[in-house]
């Protein structure tokens, strides 16, 4: 089961309350009932409100992008000779931490909603279908773009949707932080709407709201062309949109006309009386809000790790110009005696090697050409910059040891404290990535019981252990109610030292496994204690319980796995006539299938086909059975001749087992 309290308010103390009583606000009500007039009015107010506080936020992220990107010194404003040297430690310590906490495996593990083999194999198909989701949408790479955007921004999302035509599934994009619109609440599962301005072009909205089945709706393209201004001559013209969330319902809108508007299509709005289910616990606009610095009064972020450098970093610039202005003059400059050498002669000179100087005069060479020598910078400079170097690591949590520099700088133990406390930091940051990849999983789940029906299911290609390769076919049936997914994550260097000292104890003999396990926070140790007994007490029944499967070279030909193919291609509607040579371990992998919630959730004449399968493969049993006792004659024996009629599902053919 989800578990309830991830959906209580993020923030209990920290949100502003008014000690007034009464009305505090007077809004009018969002709903897909509205004409059309009123609801645009109300969108626009609401959108109006967002925008109030996203319009500074945006100045502050374009000015923080910049300074990433080493925009840091205004070069108006300085001599063409003066130093316009930038040391962007800004950057390198984001970029030094953004692949640490990127490339961390965040493995799914789904936890069955049941104890029972049926329920476990559902929960294995469902972290299968995670596992490939995450790798087919190149999540790691979109990650990487989130840490450095909410190292950057005051506010990062992604967004799932569902994309249709030849492509036919979900994808997860990640979006420009200006592109959205948030209602900003303090708790981020009280948001009343999100709204997204999105690019196209004249036609392409036509395509997609004024035309079906390939034919366009006149009423509806005459509507968008007045709304635009625009006529058939400018279809290519460009156009900017939105797309209004609430947890119920999308509108997209251009102007005062209504695109098109629906219930929320990522929800199952009719499951009373169907074996179809949700998987959360209440409809949920697609996005996921990344806001890291934060103090509870709204949804955008009060500070980023960024801003909280910068002051730092121009210092730095400052000094290094400084360092290197006066690095320019250690030469000194140069003084020429008038009563000598003349201007015009000596603006000639350049300083280079070999070079000479005639002047006219008795007097000694250091009376007509002088020099005159900077005056050192202090000690005080250098220690200040370096100062700032360190404290932007502080920051960031991203000095020498952690980006792999050598440096002698630091003793071996000051060096292991350093790394261990940042790592701290970034251990706490990558908890917060955990979370919220475990929201982006279980939006996994809910998209595949919307999309994936028994028709539109996806054929997964599964790497195993060893490289095996698995084929499964994965559809909203493969899927039980009540699971929950949990996200096991690689552990940072604070979180291996923990698992270090509980493995030595458990070596030592200190600590039993199943404590380990459950200090570990490793999922299911009950499950993890009974393989490791099974594993000491007789390695041959482990080896046959948990180590083969249908994959493990001349497996496939095993009874159970024959059976388990056989209930894959009549989940798909096929036909399949029952083997010549039937086992009972072929029919107990049958009834363990009839038995199985996944079974409960077909379709009424898939589980016709496959109880009628089962009969005629039980029949054909009975007469191996009856022919072994000499009740027959030595003939083959023969598959009826008839096909079974169909009986109500839910009631399975008894088995001849005993």
């Amino acid at each position: 089961m989800i578990n309830p309290l991830r959906f209580l308010p993020k923030f209990l103390k920290g949100q502003t309350v008014s000690t007034e009583e009464g009305l505090e606000e007077r809004k009018d009500s969002l709903s897909l009932d509205l004409e059309d007039k009123e609801l645009i009015t109300i969108i626009d107010t609401r959108l109006k409100e967002g925008l109030k506080y996203k319009q500074p936020i945006d100045a502050i992220n374009e000015y923080n992008e910049k300074f990433y990107l080493g925009e840091q010194v205004d070069a108006s404003k300085l001599f063409d000779h003066q130093s316009k040297c930038v040391m962007n430690k800004c950057y390198s310590s984001i970029e030094t931490i953004v692949p640490i906490l990127a490339t961390k495996k965040r493995e799914p593990i789904v936890m069955p909603a049941q104890q029972t083999d049926e329920s476990r194999e559902l929960a294995e198909y469902s972290q299968n279908f995670l596992s490939w989701k995450w790798g087919e949408q190149q999540m790691q790479l979109k990650l990487a773009d989130l840490i450095r955007f909410f190292n950057i921004n005051r506010l990062s999302v992604i967004k799932y949707r569902y994309v249709g035509d030849e492509y036919n599934d979900f994808v997860v994009e990640v979006k420009r932080p200006e592109a959205i619109v948030v209602d900003n609440k303090a708790n981020p599962e009280d948001i009343g709407f999100i709204g997204e301005y999105l690019k196209d072009t004249v036609q392409g909205l036509i395509d997609k709201y004024a035309t079906k089945d390939e034919k366009v709706d006149k009423k509806k393209k005459d509507s968008i062309l007045g709304a635009l201004g625009v006529n058939d001559k400018q279809l290519d013209s460009e156009v900017v949109y939105v797309e209004f969330w609430t947890p119920d319902f999308v509108v997209w809108k251009v102007k005062d006309t209504i695109l098109d508007k629906k219930k929320n299509p990522n929800w199952l709005h009719d499951t009373k009386g169907t074996k179809s289910f949700n998987h959360f616990p209440k409809p949920k606009m697609p996005y996921i809000l990344f806001s890291w610095l934060t103090l509870g009064k709204g949804i955008y972020g009060e500070t980023t790790s960024l801003e909280q450098a910068i002051p730092v970093q121009k210092n730095i610039n400052k000094r290094k110009r400084q360092i290197s202005d006066n690095a320019d003059q250690a030469n000194g400059t140069w003084i020429f005696n008038e009563n000598f050498i003349d201007r015009k002669e000596a603006s000639k000179f350049t300083g280079a090697p070999g070079q000479h100087l005639i002047y006219k005069g008795e007097g000694r060479p250091e009376e007509a050409v002088g020099r005159l020598f900077p005056k050192d910078l202090g000690q005080q400079v250098y220690a200040d910059f370096q100062d700032d170097k360190g404290e932007i690591d502080n920051i960031f949590g991203s000095h020498s040891t952690t980006r792999g520099e050598r440096t002698g700088q630091k003793t071996a133990t000051e060096s292991v404290l350093l790394k261990e406390s940042d790592f701290g930091r970034l251990d706490l940051m990558s908890q917060y990535i955990d979370i919220k990849v475990e929201e982006l999983y279980n939006a996994f789940i809910q998209m595949s019981l919307v999309y994936y029906d028994s028709k539109n299911f996806k054929g997964l290609n599964i790497l195993g252990p060893e490289n095996s390769q698995k084929y499964i076919e994965f559809s909203r049936d493969n899927v039980e109610e009540g699971i929950e997914i949990v996200v096991r994550s690689e552990p940072l260097l604070a979180q291996a030292q923990m698992i270090e000292k509980y493995m030595s104890l458990y070596q030592a003999g200190a600590v039993d496994p199943l404590t380990m396990y459950e200090r570990l926070n490793l999922p299911n140790p009950k499950e993890l204690v009974r393989r490791i007994v099974m594993f000491q007490a007789d390695p041959r029944m482990y080896l046959a319980t948990f180590a083969v499967d249908e994959n493990t070279e001349g497996m496939e030909d095993l009874p159970e796995n024959t059976a388990k193919r056989d209930i894959a291609a009549l989940e798909r509607g096929e036909d399949v006539p029952p083997a010549p040579e039937i086992t009972k371990e072929h029919i107990k992998e049958h009834e363990k299938e009839l038995k199985s919630a996944k079974f409960k959730k077909l379709k009424k004449d898939i589980q016709v086909k496959m109880i009628n399968h089962v009969r005629a493969e039980v029949e054909v049993l009975r007469q191996q059975l009856a022919q072994a006792n000499g009740e027959m004659g030595m003939g083959a024996p023969q598959p009826p001749t008839t096909a079974p009629q169909p009986m109500p599902p839910g009631a399975p053919p008894n088995m001849p087992l005993q």
